[in-house]
């Protein structure tokens, strides 16, 4: 038995029976072949904006603010989803942030990664936000208290035209599944703009989407929305979702 490696990257199904040409030709080796399907699928590669993100959060590691440091080493946790972290300097709140606070939001991971990072982070006497609480052992043995909070889901309401492009059928079930596997980070804003360009992949050829919108309550519509809260993020469920196809 014998590794095949493909020669690109990405997601590469290789079915049973199609790998039967030898590029390189071996002293006692006649043919090739794979009775199966391959058992390992390749990943999609990052596009260009992922690779800056990511450039960005490898470079916030050793920053000098420490608020860039916790939110660039939090979301290198494999386990974790997001994290959104907030700082006041300032001598009075500011968005529910008391003064000189720092506000640690992260979702995934557990309790002792995410308290050994902050710890290690925040300088002494820095009063920190939150109502969930990491124990983290020094040293010496003592055991200090790490506060931080977890995000909130908030419901994100869309609505969709599409005009149908000949007489091939729309599935706007399927549409609506696809639409419900985006992901938002915490604070990001939803634009219809990306959502237009997020349908249009969905339905290809067969349609072009049109007036897409979107709300926080599913009764007053806009181009684009704002969590209300620094910790809330967006979610899609398919029940949110309402899709009109008119014909060509």
């Amino acid at each position: 038995m014998l590794n095949f490696r493909a020669q690109q990257l990405g997601n590469i199904q290789a079915s049973a029976n199609t790998i039967n040409v030898m590029q390189t030709v071996l002293a006692g080796v006649t043919s090739v072949n794979n009775p199966d399907n391959n058992y390992i699928t390749g990943a999609v590669g990052e596009t260009s904006a992922e690779f800056r993100l990511r450039r960005n959060r490898t470079m916030a590691k050793p920053s000098q603010g420490f608020d860039e440091s916790i939110e660039s080493q939090l979301l290198d946790v494999t386990s974790r989803t997001q994290a959104k972290v907030y700082d006041n300097r300032t001598n009075t709140t500011v968005n529910d942030i008391p003064p000189h606070t720092v506000w640690v939001i992260v979702e995934g991971g557990t309790s002792e990664e995410i308290g050994k990072i902050i710890y290690n982070n925040i300088p002494p006497g820095i009063p920190m936000k939150g109502t969930q609480e990491a124990l983290v052992t020094k040293t010496n043995g003592e055991i200090v208290t790490v506060n931080y909070d977890l995000p909130n889901a908030v419901n994100l309401y869309i609505k969709a035209n599409i005009q149908r492009l000949g007489d091939v059928i729309i599935d706007e079930f399927y549409i609506k599944q696809e639409l419900a596997k985006i992901n938002f980070n915490i604070g990001e804003l939803a634009e219809s703009s990306n959502l237009t360009i997020a349908i249009k992949n969905i339905v290809q050829e067969t349609g072009n989407p049109y007036n897409v919108e979107v709300s926080t309550d599913g009764v007053n519509y806009s181009s684009s929305v704002m969590p209300t809260g620094l910790a809330d993020y967006f979610v899609i469920t398919e029940n949110n979702i309402n899709i009109t196809v008119a014909t060509s």
